[in-house]
């Protein structure tokens, strides 16, 4: 009885207003299901059933009367009764006196069941299946499991931690191929089976309360308006912007970082947004290993027309590295270069993913991070948490919200000018201790204040007052 008070698609009829008001009961009902009411039919459908209801006993012991089931009770009956539904009974007196407030399921009702859809970098997956071919042929769930090991986009994945706080999880990565064949073959389906279908019918097959995507644009509206049953809350995150055309619309929530997505969001058609951050995986073994420094200074991430700053960067920092009077050894670590100038073309030794990304940080002297063009340098984002969690030293660029997070100088560093940063990157070369103990406390922070448990707490109550307010 709690479990079903608590879904969506559900009206409750209570016996006391079949006596009181049986008409109000109709209404409802019709206005419940969407029936037109027509006049004759909605009188005779009244008149009808009034009678009835107050003649027949139907498949009744006794023709009762409200509130008389006390006269029939002994007192261990009253007493068992109480125990084993008093708290329903309450939620039943409180939604009668008003109806108005949506019922809220008890701890004892049924989990809730999160879903969570990610895109992973299609060259990500191929390196991923090339080092272990084993898991081309394995179960789903194996090739899943298999996959979160491996800490991709770890600081946005919520399906493990979730399932530690009470909630009933699946995990979809919608572009792998391998994966989705695998579950549509355990389904009984084809071979070669599409994709975005077999997305769509592990949705229905799960049932989620809430459908959950790091990757909004390619799962926009129309995507999930072919589900024959839609969620009681479909939400996204987004941390880079928005083409214009995104279709928003079906979307209940968007979670994101950032200021401009507010606007961005609510103009596709976003119901609401909301504040929310990633958090660091603050038990992750490879914190354990040892530092063994391999680069002087790194730059990890992808290179695109929304990053001309970061190009600009790159490319002084490449010719600034192969100064005689004071070089040093520059790490890029790029997916494509290609928007890149021949030099720092040359220089780029392609992509480090998950948790082999991190160990690359951990073992940089210094660390660069320079965000999308966008968002102004807005924090947080992914590489400030991954690059100050993972124990480096970190160099970012200044924004005046940065001190809500780690404190400047202290924690990391920041830079407001090319010129700035090429000073600073000199200087701090020159001080490994004082790098060491920045990058030391910048870790300490970040695990205290902005690791993945706390993370995750705050994205359990996101959801399940979400969720609450839908019911």
């Amino acid at each position: 009885m709690k479990a079903w008070l608590s879904r969506p698609g559900v009206l409750p009829i209570f016996y006391e207003d079949m006596h009181e008001n049986f008409e109000n009961v109709v209404t409802r009902l019709s206005d419940f299901l969407g029936l037109p009411r027509k006049a004759k039919v909605f009188d005779a459908v009244i008149s009808r059933n009034a009678a009835a209801a107050s003649a027949s006993t139907a498949v009744l012991f006794r023709k009762g009367k409200v509130g008389d089931h006390v006269a029939y009770f002994a007192g261990d009956d009253a007493s068992f009764f109480e125990h084993e539904a008093g708290e329903g009974m309450a939620l039943y007196r409180a939604h009668r006196a008003s109806p108005s407030t949506p019922i809220k399921a008890p701890a004892a009702a049924r989990q809730l069941r999160f879903l969570q859809i990610n895109t992973f970098y299609p060259a990500y997956l191929m390196d991923f299946y090339a080092a272990h071919p084993q898991l081309a042929s394995a179960p789903y769930d194996t090739q899943i499991n298999a996959l979160l090991d491996d800490g991709f986009a770890e600081s946005h994945i919520f399906t493990r931690a979730l399932c530690t706080r009470g909630f009933e999880t699946m995990q979809v990565i919608a572009n792998n191929g391998v994966a989705q064949e695998a579950w549509a073959k355990k389904q009984g389906g084809a071979a070669g089976t599409d994709g975005a279908a077999t997305t769509l019918q592990q949705i229905e097959h799960f049932a989620p309360d809430v459908v959950y995507t790091t990757d909004v644009e390619t799962l926009h509206s129309g995507f999930f308006r072919r589900l024959k049953t839609k969620p009681r809350i479909l939400a996204g995150w987004r941390g880079f912007p928005l083409p214009p055309q995104t279709d928003l619309s079906a979307y209940d929530l968007i979670l994101t970082s950032f200021d401009r997505i507010f606007e961005e969001a609510k103009a596709r058609g976003a119901r609401h947004v909301e504040r929310f951050h990633p958090g660091f995986p603050e038990t992750l073994p490879l914190l354990q290993e040892p530092r063994q420094f391999e680069w002087d200074v790194v730059i990890s991430g992808t290179v695109t027309h929304q990053h001309q700053r970061r190009v600009q960067i790159i490319n002084m920092l490449a010719e600034m590295s192969r100064d005689p009077a004071a070089p040093f050894s520059l790490g890029l670590f790029m997916p494509n270069a290609s928007a890149l100038s021949p030099l720092a073309q040359s220089m780029n030794r392609g992509a480090k993913w998950a948790h082999e990304m991190l160990r690359l940080l951990r073992n940089a002297r210094i660390v660069v991070n320079i965000d999308v063009d966008a968002f102004g340098g807005q924090p947080p984002n992914m590489r400030l948490i991954e690059a100050t969690g993972a124990g480096a030293f970190l160099l970012t660029s200044h924004h005046p919200e940065l001190a809500g997070f780690f404190e400047p100088s202290e924690e990391l560093e920041t830079f407001r000018t090319p010129q700035e940063l090429a000073a600073k990157i000199l200087y701090y070369l020159a001080e490994p201790d004082l790098c060491a103990e920045i990058a030391r406390r910048g870790q300490e922070r970040c695990l205290k204040d902005h690791g993945l448990s706390k993370r995750a707490d705050w994205f359990a109550d996101i959801l399940r007052r979400a969720v609450a307010q839908r019911s």
